[in-house]
């Protein structure tokens, strides 16, 4: 009898140890899959709030289709930075379209920063190029037509971002020019008029 006892107990310690180290493992499976959430959410958090303030800068033209414009109807490229903070060292590439002529050429310009809350109109008749590094300094014809390929800035933190086709991405390829790989061959005659935006903060 008393072995039966014994044997029954012992059954039964297996069966509760059994129990036990189930539940231990569902529950530290539990808690792994709740800190890989956990860190999924903190890595989500933290790309979003390094890219807040790029995000609240953007541009946009008056026209829909930049290369639809009569020749005649200068560009309007409107620049604008809805973050309380500047953003620095924006550098703005067009391509260039000259009407009958089926090569392109690029334009880079250099801005020297974008106030916070603010809103900055880039007309084309206050640009000038030297595409030709023979002559001076001149304006576009009325046949030249510009449209952006990218606009790159620095936010308040020091990171380089590239805006393009409506997308954003971080890019350090312009942060420093230091190799001349970009021919500044463009820039900008007349102070561009600035207007404050009502919409304007890091959420």
């Amino acid at each position: 009898m008393g072995t039966v006892i014994a044997a029954l107990a012992a059954i039964g310690g297996l069966i509760f140890t059994a129990i036990a180290t189930y539940y231990s493992a569902a529950t530290s499976q539990d808690q792994l899959r709740q800190s890989k959430d956990q860190l999924q959410q903190s890595r989500e958090e933290a790309s979003q709030a390094a890219r807040a303030q790029a995000l609240r800068v953007t541009y946009w033209y008056d026209q829909n289709d930049e290369f639809d414009r009569p020749s005649d109807a200068p560009m309007h490229l409107h620049l604008m930075n809805r973050s309380p903070d500047p953003v620095q060292a924006l550098f703005l590439q067009f391509t260039l379209q000259d009407a009958g002529v089926d090569a392109t050429r690029e334009v880079n310009i250099v801005l020297t920063s974008l106030p916070p809350c603010s809103e900055l109109v880039l007309n084309q008749e206050f640009l000038r190029v030297d595409l030709e590094k023979a002559f001076p300094w001149r304006k576009l014809t009325p046949g030249e037509t510009l449209g952006v390929n990218w606009l790159s800035f620095t936010d308040r933190d020091s990171v380089r971002w590239t805006r393009s086709d409506g997308k954003l991405s971080r890019d350090d390829r312009f942060a420093a020019d230091e190799d001349g790989e970009i021919e500044i061959n463009g820039r900008v005659s007349h102070a561009l008029p600035i207007k404050s935006v009502k919409v304007c903060g890091d959420v």
